[in-house]
């Protein structure tokens, strides 16, 4: 038997949807990338209905929403804080993501909630411009 080293493959990075990127990247919330990615990856892996809801979410909607309003209420309905961190937990008791990470990724939400449980920079947060982007207040 022979025992060849081979040297390892950088490990490439999964490849996200444009909504997720947005939400999560320097634009929204500033999740750190590998954070990001972690989250991402235990979402992409993550077998429990919440987490499979969310993962068709962003598939279905890869390219951005139709119109405006049905941008701020995805964003305020399917993707509202609430959910994420109720997902990230589940992500946390499948066994996919470690807590250190989550605690990363919650406190970035939870930095950008206001005392009624919306996003903080809800009111300024999209402008239409031809195309969709995140403000920062």
């Amino acid at each position: 038997m022979s025992h060849h080293w081979r040297p390892q493959r950088p490990r490439a990075r999964p490849v996200v949807p444009e909504m997720f990127a947005l939400l999560f990247g320097s634009d929204g919330l500033g999740v750190p990338r590998d954070a990001a990615y972690a989250w991402w990856t235990a979402l992409q892996r993550a077998s429990w209905t919440e987490a499979a809801a969310l993962r068709g979410i962003f598939a279905l909607y890869k390219d951005e929403p139709g119109s405006f309003d049905h941008w701020v209420t995805l964003f305020r309905e399917q993707l509202a804080p609430q959910r994420l961190i109720q997902i990230t937990e589940a992500l946390i008791q499948e066994g996919l993501l470690a807590r250190p990470v989550a605690v990363v990724v919650e406190d970035i939400i939870l930095k950008n909630v206001t005392n009624e449980g919306r996003w903080a920079f809800e009111t300024s947060w999209l402008q239409w411009t031809g195309h969709f982007q995140v403000l920062r207040v």
